[in-house]
């Protein structure tokens, strides 16, 4: 006679605007986990199950957040997006907004189409987190979760998207404006100048230098406004050594 098996007892955990069932037994996990995650995500946007696992490990000794609890407490929540297909090593979310997703926006606000390289430069000096990150998974975030075009090596907002110049800061809207009317790049001491002139405080304009992703390093010591350069999107542009993998 077959014994009777008995229904593994769940539990529910919240997970932003949704609710997962759990195995009873990995109920205390997984809601650190889903602490973990969310804080995460939130502050860097593209994040591993490895990561979480260590993060959720720190935050609650002892309760058994392992990469394979977090896999599976990722894997039922429906704003999961995984980053690099079937490996389901690296994900994001689609709620809440990252401070990654911003600082993208921020940037197509002001190129209206950008090579992946430099966007990626960009982003580093905002969230150092992103060169942890594959190309490959970076490409996949901007199409999940920015909603962006990728073709080539040339990223540009979808038709859809409505990104406006408010994500600016008035210091960074200034340094904008001097480089486009310097026909987009200026040495540095003469950015700095130009700033003082439009009364910019030397040192918020040093600072932004250093963390914005707009402004970038430029062969001659310059500094250039990203995308500067940038091919138009009706325009034809060389192939890039950089090769974009298949959306997931």
């Amino acid at each position: 006679m077959v014994p009777h098996l008995r229904p593994t007892p769940l539990r529910r955990v919240r997970f932003g605007h949704a609710e997962i069932a759990v195995p009873e037994c990995e109920h205390r996990a997984a809601a650190v986990t889903v602490r973990a995650a969310l804080w995460m995500v939130q502050h860097w946007g593209i994040v591993s199950v490895a990561a979480v696992a260590e993060r959720a490990r720190a935050l609650a000794p002892g309760f058994g957040a392992d990469a394979l609890v977090v896999s599976r407490v990722l894997s039922a929540a429906p704003s999961t997006r995984w980053l690099d297909g079937p490996d389901r090593r690296w994900f994001s979310l689609t709620a809440p907004a990252s401070q990654l997703e911003v600082t993208v926006r921020k940037v197509l606000a002001v190129a209206t189409s950008v090579r992946i390289e430099d966007l990626r430069d960009g982003l580093i000096k905002a969230v150092p987190a992103v060169a942890d990150a594959p190309y490959s998974v970076l490409e996949q975030f901007l199409r999940q979760i920015v909603r962006c075009t990728i073709e080539g090596a040339i990223v540009w907002p979808d038709g859809q998207s409505s990104i406006g110049e408010a994500l600016l800061s008035p210091a960074e809207a200034g340094l904008v404006a001097i480089l486009r009317e310097a026909g987009g790049a200026l040495e540095p001491s003469a950015l700095r100048r130009r700033a003082l002139a439009a009364s910019l405080p030397e040192a918020t304009a040093r600072r932004l230098l250093k963390v914005s992703p707009l402004f970038l390093p430029a062969p001659g010591g310059l500094i250039r406004l990203i995308g500067a350069g940038t091919p138009r999107l009706d325009a034809f542009w060389a192939p890039s050594s950089w090769q974009p993998c298949a959306p997931s």
